[in-house]
């Protein structure tokens, strides 16, 4: 029930943070719009902004997706399978996603360090912040991955006995 409880937390954030870049998307292509064709004084840092939001919003959104399986499949085969085949499949697929983490925390991190010092050209932010986004989202996806197995692996466990 504790396990439940904090993964309703962590889906309600990961929610929160997603609905919030959109929205800020939304506002900053909103302003963009507003000052370029209205009052004829474009503002020259919403573009990169909005780009930026929309990274993060892409990283943290294709999370979500693997977290809640909704991500795009071909699953006609899976489903054919018999549990036990599928489990099996379950477990192949997180395992892939492990090295996929892997490098993406490991160079992601590189690369925001890399970057720390150099800064994107209207906001003036340290370029190693928007590319942190790289090592947060390997780092979820190996937790996932892990959490993701060790269920699978405890329920197989649990039905044979």
């Amino acid at each position: 029930m504790n396990d439940n409880k904090n993964n309703n937390i962590t889906n309600k954030i990961i929610e929160a943070i997603i609905a919030f870049l959109m929205g800020s998307i939304i506002v900053i292509i909103f302003l963009q719009v507003f000052f370029r064709y209205v009052l004829k004084n474009p503002l020259g840092w919403t573009g990169e902004a909005a780009c930026y939001l929309f990274v993060w919003m892409i990283f943290i959104g294709t999370y979500r997706l693997l977290r809640d399986r909704e991500h795009m499949c071909i699953d006609i085969l899976f489903k054919k399978l018999g549990t036990n085949w599928q489990k099996i499949c379950s477990i192949v697929y997180y395992l892939l996603l492990i090295p996929l983490a892997s490098i993406l925390m490991i160079y992601g991190f590189s690369f925001a360090k890399k970057f720390i010092f150099n800064y994107s050209p209207a906001l003036q932010l340290p370029l190693g912040w928007i590319y942190s986004i790289l090592p947060i989202t390997g780092f979820l996806f190996l937790i996932l991955a892990i959490e993701n197995i060790l269920k699978i692996i405890i329920t197989f466990r649990s039905k044979k006995n």
